[in-house]
């Protein structure tokens, strides 16, 4: 990987991530996001069909937020038993 590409790397999962404590923040203080105000927000407004991809849209979020938490536990290892893990699977 040439340092260009790693720095993009960087800069990507650092906005990912900021995004996600953003999101996780709102979750811890109960905040409760109005779907229909937020899919109207987005554009997504058009009835059940906007709150299915507004609700796959978050659910993907969800996803990504567990990659990242893999990411970093790969990135902060300092052996080779996450590697070891990642190999059996």
């Amino acid at each position: 990987m040439s340092l260009w590409s790693m720095i993009v790397w960087v800069v990507a999962l650092s906005v990912l991530g900021g995004i996600v404590m953003q999101y996780l923040k709102g979750k811890e203080r109960g905040v409760d996001y109005d779907l229909d105000k937020l899919a109207d927000a987005l554009g997504l407004s058009d009835g059940k069909a906007g709150e299915k991809k507004l609700k796959s849209c978050l659910d993907r979020i969800d996803q990504l937020e567990e990659r990242v938490k893999v990411l970093e536990r790969i990135a902060t290892d300092k052996g080779r038993n996450l590697a070891d893990v990642i190999d059996r699977l």
